[in-house]
């Protein structure tokens, strides 16, 4: 039977023979010298029982699960668009050309140029606009078939 037995000096486990017991050995991790013990008492070897689980503290343990609909989903956090800046360092940024009509801006009731105006310079980035010119243009609504002057922004920049 084999028994096994700490290094004294080192605490490097080892094993050996039981018949080796007394025996004058050198620890071959520390090579310091030492006596082989004899053999233990099968209970004096068994380990305490394991500590137990650690307290929960009063934490309550909680499964959180991904609501599911049948509905498409809409994202809640939208990508930034890259610096227009950033276009430079590409590559040479092509001049463009936004134009916006004030006839494509109003909702039932409700004129919203300057809203789409602002929208769209803020988007460009003032640091890329060339120019920005006022525009004016006649256009036939289907519901009156008479020419109706109307007015817009022609905005000119790097992007």
């Amino acid at each position: 039977m084999d028994v096994t037995f700490p290094c004294p000096n080192c605490q490097q486990v080892l094993e050996a023979d039981s018949t080796l017991a007394g025996t004058e050995i050198d620890c071959p991790v520390c090579n310091k010298a030492f006596n082989i013990p004899a053999a233990v008492a099968a209970s004096e070897h068994e380990l305490p029982p394991p500590p137990p689980p650690p307290a929960n503290h009063g934490r309550e343990e909680k499964h959180f699960v991904v609501p599911t609909t049948a509905a498409p989903t809409h994202s809640l956090i939208q990508k930034s668009n890259p610096p227009l800046g950033a276009a430079v360092k590409q590559g040479p940024a092509e001049i463009r050309i936004r134009t916006i009509r004030r006839i494509e801006c109003q909702e039932v009731g409700k004129d919203r140029f300057d809203e789409f105006v602002t929208m769209a310079l803020q988007k460009i980035g003032e640091t890329n606009i060339i120019s920005l010119h006022t525009i004016t243009y006649s256009h036939l609504p289907m519901e009156s078939k008479v020419a109706v002057d109307d007015y817009g922004m022609l905005i000119v920049y790097r992007g």
